[in-house]
Order: C-alpha cells, then structure tokens, then sequence
C-alpha cells in the first residue's frame, strides 16, 4: 500500500495533466462536433485548439498578471509590513512576551526568495499548460478514432458473450 501511494505520489506528474485533458476534451469535444458537421473535420480540430489555445492563453495570463499584481503590492508595503511587525513585537515584549528579532528578516533578499519561489511555480504553470494543450490537440485527432475502436470492442465482447 505505501508503495503504491509513493507510486501514486511521485506519478501525479503525469496524472494531473492527463485528467486535465480529459476533462477539457469532454468540454471541447461537443463544439469540435457542432463544427465538424458544418465545416469537416480539419477545420472543426483547427478552430476548437485554436479556441482552446486562447483560453488556455487567458487563464494563464490571468494567473501572471494576478501574481504580478500581488508582488508589487507587496514590494511597495514592505516598509509597512516591517512597522506593523515590530510594533506587535514592542507590544507583546511590553506583556513580557519575548520573540525573536526576525526584524532583520524583512530586507529585499528574504522577498526575493519568495519571488523565486513564485517564479517556479509560474514556470511549472506554464508547462503543465503547454503539456495540457499538446495531450488535448493529440487526444482531439485521435476521438473519432477512439470511438471506432471502444464500439469494436464493444461489439466484439457482446459477440463473444453470445457465443457462450
């Protein structure tokens, strides 16, 4: 059991993307077919990863900006973050409460670190998109495919329980 949940753990790497996909193609694939009908099947795959593309794009520009956003707010109140800390440090030392002097913590390279942490995450964001976007444009060609070959072995398995 420990092993699988280590399997499991380490594995999610590669499970977080597929699900993704998977839930995004249950999304897409309606539009691909409402398109394919009109239009074929080349135009109908080329417009649903184009508009999966955009809003794939969307969300993570959201997520660039809204974390940027965060990050010059704090930068502007560092100031303001370092007063709020030491007043509640002369306040608790006044009730005979002792801490640590952390005060010299808040200086740009402890920030700093926490930028890099942030730019980490954004970098495996953007490449858990890009994954996602080439498993979807890959699982959306091979659909009709895939249809053909699961009513197959549908077809093939009802045959042999009737020959039973």
């Amino acid at each position: 059991m420990v092993l699988v949940s280590a399997a499991l753990y380490f594995a999610r790497i590669v499970f977080e993307p597929v699900a993704f996909v998977l839930f995004a193609m249950a999304l897409v694939w309606p539009f691909q077919k409402a398109v394919e009908v009109r239009m074929g099947k080349p135009i109908a795959l080329t417009l649903t990863i184009l508009l999966t593309l955009l809003v794939i794009s969307i969300l993570v520009l959201a997520i660039v900006w809204s974390i940027s956003d965060v990050g010059h707010w704090v930068v502007a109140n560092v100031a303001r973050f370092q007063s709020l800390y030491m007043r509640a440090n002369q306040w608790l030392e006044g009730h005979e409460i002792f801490t640590l002097d952390l005060s010299k913590s808040f200086d740009s390279s402890w920030f700093v670190g926490i930028f890099q942490a942030v730019a980490v995450k954004v970098n495996y964001f953007i490449g858990f998109a890009i994954v996602v976007l080439l498993f979807l444009m890959f699982g959306l060609t091979e659909m009709g495919d895939f249809k053909i070959k699961i009513e197959a072995l549908v077809d093939g398995a009802c045959w042999k329980r009737a020959i039973r």
